[in-house]
């Protein structure tokens, strides 16, 4: 499940959980989020300058990620894998086992990276405005340290946007 941020994916997400669970069935959830580098990988990476553009493929292993998805299709389990957005760093964790349904949901979900053939993809189509709207809320809510609605409109605008529409291009 693909989509800006701010689209919904997260929300249908767990609505699909819910659903699946009434049939006994407990889905593994993985995030593009998940595999985000961290903040220290992408200074290295940009020659030791600050890192702007949070929103690049390059700011995600997807590598790494299918890796891990196609370890899970085999039954294999994986290390858990999380973002911490205190530290902006990834954190490691204990084993997560496979599960029959996987769900994976981000930006680049549906990156041809990631992407095995028997996956189904589904985009979010929410309107760009309403995806503003809804980041804004969540990083007042959520993420206060990110809560300049000016700054994040240009950043929205100046580069998460581009960003998304260059990764649509190379979904289809």
């Amino acid at each position: 499940i693909g989509g800006r941020s701010g689209s919904g994916k997260s929300t249908i997400v767990r609505d699909l959980q819910s659903k699946l669970e009434a049939y006994a069935t407990r889905p593994l959830v993985i995030s593009t989020d998940d595999y985000h580098r961290g903040t220290t990988w992408l200074v290295n990476h940009n020659g030791g300058e600050p890192w702007t553009k949070w929103d690049d493929a390059i700011v995600y292993d997807l590598e790494t990620m299918r890796g891990d998805i196609e370890q899970l299709v085999e039954g294999r389990p994986i290390q858990s894998r999380s973002f911490d957005w205190t530290t902006a760093e990834p954190r490691y964790e204990g084993p997560i086992a496979a599960q029959p349904i996987i769900i994976i949901e981000g930006i680049y979900a549906n990156s041809p990276v990631i992407s095995l053939p028997e996956n189904l993809h589904y985009e979010m189509t929410t309107g760009f405005a309403t995806c503003v709207g809804r980041r804004l809320l969540r990083d007042l809510r959520e993420r206060p340290e990110f809560a300049d609605p000016e700054k994040s409109l240009h950043y929205m605008l100046n580069e998460a946007e581009p960003a998304y529409r260059n990764q649509l291009r190379m979904t289809r």
